[in-house]
């Protein structure tokens, strides 16, 4: 069906993604259990992106074996005051909101936010040879 895309690539050792910046010891230590905007992607899409995206000119390629949803990133529109029912907000910058986060007057975050983008969880984190798995794409 036209605009229906490949299913992301998944292997024993997980879902297929590609990490922004370069594999040192500091970035390898803190995959684990970190959020990530960048969605799984199957081999072929995984090609585009490094040809055609230049935040992707160094990456990491992982393989996560769970990546439940995490949050969102959005801006917060925080009612300007305490049981405020007209539109009168306080705007915060982009942030990131993990579900469940209350504000520190007990209001559910994700209530007040125009997300963006979901964020994933990375566990269970492999880092593989992006050049072996590009090869699999042809």
């Amino acid at each position: 069906m036209p605009g229906l895309r490949p299913a992301p690539s998944r292997t024993k050792k997980g879902w297929l993604f590609l990490i922004p910046g370069r594999a040192t010891p500091t970035a390898l230590a803190t995959l684990e259990g970190q959020p990530t905007t960048h969605p799984p992607l199957c081999r072929p899409c995984a090609k585009t992106a490094l040809e055609q995206c230049p935040r992707l000119k160094h990456v990491i390629a992982v393989r996560a074996r769970k990546c439940p949803l995490w949050g969102v990133l959005g801006v917060v529109h925080l009612p300007a005051s305490p049981g405020m029912h007209h539109p009168a907000t306080r705007r915060l910058d982009a942030t990131t909101v993990q579900y469940g986060t209350r504000t520190p007057g007990g209001l559910l975050t994700t209530r007040f936010i125009l997300a963006s983008q979901l964020l994933r969880q990375l566990h269970r984190v492999t880092v593989v040879d992006l050049d072996a798995e590009l090869a699999l794409a042809a």
